[in-house]
This record gives structure tokens, C-alpha cells and sequence, in this order.
């Protein structure tokens, strides 16, 4: 794959598709949500720099999973099941297939979320990467 920030968004929701429950991850964000869990994937910010020869930089990727909050308890436990497993997937292809030259940290946020008119619960992990073009 080539070296992009919109490849690399998509090759997150490809690794979050692999995940056991997750329903909707369209590579285009949709003005609704749809099906749940579902995820989304975008670019949040980043900074550009030119090293030598090279354009590169640093940028970080949002993942969101978003669940139903009806029932919230059962909502909070699905959810929690990809506390783990979604940095776990993601470090375990490094580069994303290519698409970033790595992966540099994970970091997170749970709570209340919304996507459209839905109001949601779940995770926000902040995927940050290194890019050369």
C-alpha cells in the first residue's frame, strides 16, 4: 500500500474489523452510524516536516468505537472487552501494511461518545504514526 494518511485510516479500521463484535467500519465517514459497534477513523492532527531529502512527520489517527448505551451496563462491559485487544491488534502490524513507517504510541479516552443523532459509549484511541513521502 502507499504511504498516506487516508491508507493508513483505512488500514486501521481493516485491523479493527478483524476484531470479534465489530459490525460497521466504513472507510468513508457516514453521517450516521448505522449498525454497532462501529467504528471510525480520521485524521486529528499532525505536523509536517522535511528531513534531508524527505517530507515526514508525525500524525495522529483517531479509532472510535462507538456501542449503544442502551443497556449501559451491558454496553460498559462490551466495551471494555476492546480495552486490550484493539492496541494489541494494531502494534501487531506495525506499519499498518505499509502504509506508515510506524506506529509510535496508542494513547486513549473512554466515556460517552455521539455520532450523528446516536448517543454512544466507547473508546477514542489516538494512533499516533510516522510518515516519510
Amino acid at each position: 500500500m502507499t504511504v498516506s494518511l487516508y491508507n493508513a485510516a483505512k488500514a486501521i479500521l481493516d485491523v479493527a474489523l478483524t476484531l470479534s463484535g465489530i459490525r460497521n467500519a466504513p472507510d468513508a465517514i457516514p453521517e450516521q452510524a448505522g449498525v454497532f459497534p462501529f467504528v471510525a477513523c480520521f485524521p486529528h492532527e499532525g505536523r509536517w516536516v522535511k528531513e534531508f531529502s524527505k517530507v515526514g512527520g508525525l500524525h495522529t489517527l483517531i479509532l472510535e468505537l462507538h456501542l449503544e448505551r442502551d443497556p449501559l451496563p451491558q454496553a460498559y462491559e462490551l466495551a471494555m472487552g476492546y480495552a486490550e485487544t484493539v492496541p494489541v491488534a494494531l502494534y501487531a502490524d506495525i506499519t499498518l501494511g505499509g502504509t506508515v513507517e510506524t506506529i509510535t504510541q496508542i494513547r486513549y479516552e473512554f466515556g460517552a461518545l455521539g455520532w450523528g443523532e446516536a448517543k454512544t459509549i466507547g473508546f477514542r484511541w489516538f494512533v499516533e504514526v510516522k510518515v516519510h513521502i
